[in-house]
């Protein structure tokens, strides 16, 4: 039931906070990296935190499971689903996909977390540890700097500044 009630607030404070976004001017790609991201995987968290802590050995294996299973889900099924539903309305004359530099940059360090994961795991013989979840981290951290600065105007990415 906490998970639901976690859920439920989560998503009304992410609609608050697309809101005020909006109405503030905040690129709708740094709202999507930050504020709908993080109130999407807040079950998520909440779930896969206490399974890992109370489920012991098997309870871990579930919880990691869960955090790479879930967004390959929601990759595959939803962006697939979507992308057959929009090609289908417009059938038989192709969808083009908006290309920007932010899908880049996620998709660029979407791959180093992965490989920082990779790496890590099999140099420790699959034993995750505080040096994978830090390097985790680090990546996000500097994704988010990295998404804040273009979408303010700091300095942009893939693109001449003006």
């Amino acid at each position: 039931m906490s998970v639901l009630w976690s859920y439920m607030l989560a998503r009304e404070l992410v609609a608050l906070l697309v809101a005020i976004g909006l109405a503030a001017g905040v690129s709708p790609s740094l709202l999507g990296a930050t504020v709908l991201a993080w109130g999407n995987s807040l079950g998520d968290l909440v779930a896969n935190l206490a399974i890992a802590l109370r489920g012991g050995p098997s309870g871990v294996q579930t919880a990691v499971s869960g955090c790479y299973a879930g967004p390959v889900f929601n990759t595959v099924v939803g962006l697939g689903l979507s992308l057959t539903l929009v090609a289908g309305a417009r059938y038989p004359d192709p969808y083009a996909v908006p290309v920007e530099a932010s899908a880049y940059q996620a998709v660029g360090f979407l791959v180093a977390a992965l490989l920082w994961a990779l790496v890590v795991l099999l140099m420790r013989g699959m034993r995750m540890g505080r040096a994978l979840g830090t390097g985790l981290l680090l990546i996000y951290l500097c994704f988010l700097i990295v998404r804040i600065c273009d979408s303010t105007g700091v300095w942009r990415i893939g693109r001449a500044a003006t």
